[in-house]
């Protein structure tokens, strides 16, 4: 399988890109139509693209229903006629592959037989059109199809470099998460793209301006909301807003925005009365006030409940529904999961991989891991001693091993003369990828 990350590389042109969706199409229907495959071996086939992906058929339907209902807007797509025929074509083959990968047992979808039925040849191809597909979309060669574009960065303090040769391309209309452990470099990397710090080599370009030149137009376009805000404690909720508003020419309605946040019925209440949580809220609509294009947030929901954390993702997903592009960092790995069309993962200043969520768990992880409590006397040397062992990571007091075959990795451990307190199979997640990647400074 194909696992390189092409998060660096330059964008692929519209004719690269059709070449590959025409490419992939055609081997969908090769490889899942062939009159030879039974049902469960087409589905065994369906389930290999979703391997290869990382995308679900449902998510592939949600998102090519989402590319036929755009190209056929007016102004859309360039090529729009040869677009929607190739996307109808892979509506229908997606309007059958859900039926048929159901004859699969959980069993059977993580057979290794799954990734084989494409080849060298076949997996490149799927790689080459879904590292487009799940960053961009329909292709767009305008100056805006990318929000945020940062070349070889770099940042030192002193003798320590916070930021060594980053490059990265946001597209417009996505949620970008930036992950990484503390001291990784985010915090100074988002500085710079904001243009509250300045680095010392390297290019950022914001909304296709650069901040040494347009930086009242892009503070003008782009909303921030801080880890940590000085409003004015004397001041209420609804003043707060009212005075950030008045600091834009073409500011949102306030009303609007508290409702929207669900903070319109402490409208009246002091700054310094807030709760840890409506204070966070506020400090979103402080950032959202302008209407901004492109929105930067630094751990948006810390520290609030469940509840609260849902009214934000709510929020955030509606910024994206409307065009908007955001930008956040989080220690939520489930967040991230939930929310980010792409993450990036940084340690040590350097970004080690980029990709959407449910790619990186896909080529890094794997559809399943096992996860165990060892017994007195078994140690991370021991666990990754085990045959089938291909990863193994610390989560507490616990071990979480990667294999491409969970299930009879889980077998051999059940059959140690001393075996775990307790041992499972469970779905990888980005926490994994994370934890790997935090704990090695390299891909897992």
């Amino acid at each position: 399988m194909n696992t390189s990350v092409r998060g660096t590389a330059a964008p692929a042109t519209e004719r690269d890109v059709a070449g590959a969706v025409r490419t992939l199409i055609d081997r969908l229907d090769g490889e899942l139509r062939h009159p030879d495959l039974s049902p469960p071996l087409r589905g065994l086939a369906v389930r290999g693209v979703t391997l290869a992906t990382g995308w679900s058929i449902d998510t592939w339907r949600e998102r090519v229903d989402g590319w036929y209902a755009a190209a056929e807007k007016p102004g859309g797509h360039t090529d729009t006629g040869e677009w929607v025929k190739r996307l109808r074509k892979l509506r229908s083959f997606l309007a059958t592959a859900g039926r048929e990968s159901r004859h699969l047992d959980a069993d059977a979808a993580a057979d290794p037989q799954a990734r084989a039925l494409f080849g060298e040849e076949g997996q490149d191809v799927v790689t080459t059109a879904i590292d487009w597909l799940t960053a961009a979309g329909p292709p767009d060669t305008g100056p805006a199809a990318a929000a945020v574009v940062v070349t070889d960065l770099h940042k030192r303090y002193g003798d320590v470099t916070a930021v060594d040769g980053v490059s990265l391309t946001i597209p417009t209309g996505r949620i970008f998460g930036l992950l990484g452990p503390n001291s990784a470099g985010k915090t100074t990397l988002l500085e710079c793209v904001e243009g509250i710090r300045t680095p010392d080599s390297g290019e950022v370009t914001v909304l296709g301006l650069r901040h040494a030149t347009s930086a009242r137009d892009i503070r003008t376009r782009t909303g921030i909301q801080l880890q940590q805000t000085g409003f004015y404690d004397l001041l209420t909720l609804r003043e707060t807003l009212d005075l950030y508003a008045s600091f834009y020419p073409r500011p949102v309605d306030v009303d609007a925005l508290m409702t929207r946040l669900n903070i319109r019925d402490k409208a009246k209440t002091l700054v310094k009365d807030l709760s840890g949580g409506i204070h966070q809220r506020l400090s979103l609509g402080v950032a959202l006030v302008n209407d901004p294009e492109l929105v930067f947030l630094d751990e948006p929901t810390t520290g609030l409940d469940p509840q609260a954390r849902r009214v934000i993702w709510d929020v955030v997903r509606t910024l994206r529904d409307d065009g908007r592009t955001v930008v956040l960092t989080t220690h939520y790995m489930d967040e991230a999961e939930q929310l980010c069309d792409t993450v990036a993962i940084m340690t040590a200043g350097r970004i080690r991989v980029q990709g959407s969520p449910a790619g990186l768990i896909a080529r890094h992880v794997g559809d399943s891991v096992v996860e165990l409590a060892p017994a007195a006397g078994f140690d991370a040397a021991a666990a990754r001693a085990l045959p089938g062992v291909r990863g193994c990571v610390t989560q507490g007091d616990r071990f979480v091993l990667r294999s491409d075959d969970p299930a009879a990795l889980l077998r051999t451990i059940l059959a140690l003369p001393d075996a775990p307190v307790e041992a499972r199979i469970r779905r990888g997640t980005l926490e994994d990828v994370f934890l790997a990647i935090a704990e090695t400074g390299e891909p897992a």
